[in-house]
């Protein structure tokens, strides 16, 4: 995952952008530069946004309840899904939380990226907007160590899952068998520098934590080899 004192020194390099750009602050929508500005990821049926102050805080909103690990100063949240049923008009939502949040700061000039939640926030802001997708895809051509070591990460887990696939891979295998084979070889991968923690704690008094642990673990490895595949290669 990415780190939070990496997405801090990113959020540094945006607020350069702002100062040249003369803009008093900039709102993130799309799941790919909220992760890499704050490290909070956002769920595919969930929308989110930051707002990266050229002077001041950054502000996060997530679904349903604020973000505990993200490099953002203030995170607050909002009610994604009613009794299990996902709201439709989230970009909605999230953007009169934005707009709400801009005016008590007293932000008039806002730079956007292309996202669902902004085509409703440029309509409701009433300052000056201006679009920066173009100087934030320039500052994410440049990786941190973080976002190289989810690179690598996803390199094995790809080279993994190539290998399983030689030896399964035969005329009448079941597409479906292929596909757990697959996915079982690259989450083993993924995990496997932190397996190491899990199998080391020998006492009977934490087997228990070690079955949630690993648990834990095979979760996070998925979502990093998720993350890694789709932002970063």
């Amino acid at each position: 995952m990415l780190e939070p004192g990496f997405c801090r020194q990113r959020q540094q390099r945006l607020q350069e952008v702002l100062a040249e750009q003369k803009l008093d602050a900039a709102v993130c929508g799309v799941s790919a530069h909220v992760y890499y500005f704050t490290g909070h990821w956002t769920r595919w049926t969930h929308q989110s946004a930051v707002v990266v102050c050229r002077e001041g805080p950054s502000w996060l909103t997530s679904a349903n309840e604020p973000s505990d690990r993200s490099a953002a100063d203030e995170n607050v949240s909002y009610t994604a899904d009613y009794l299990a049923t996902l709201r439709q008009e989230q970009p909605t939502v999230v953007a009169e939380q934005v707009v709400q949040w801009l005016r008590e700061n007293r932000v008039r000039r806002l730079g956007f990226d292309m996202c669902e939640v902004n085509s409703q926030l440029v309509a409701r802001f009433g300052g000056e907007c201006e679009p920066i997708d173009s100087q934030l895809w320039q500052l994410r051509r440049t990786k941190d160590p973080d976002e190289l070591q989810l690179m690598k990460t996803a390199i094995r887990c790809t080279l993994a899952m190539h290998r399983r696939a030689k030896q399964v891979v035969e005329p009448g295998v079941d597409e479906l068998d292929v596909f757990e084979q697959l996915h079982t070889a690259a989450v083993t991968e993924a995990s496997s520098s932190n397996s190491g923690t899990v199998r080391n704690r020998r006492s009977p008094q934490s087997a228990a934590r070690n079955t949630n642990s690993a648990g834990q673990i095979r979760e996070r490895a998925f979502l990093c080899l998720c993350v890694a595949i789709a932002n970063h290669l």
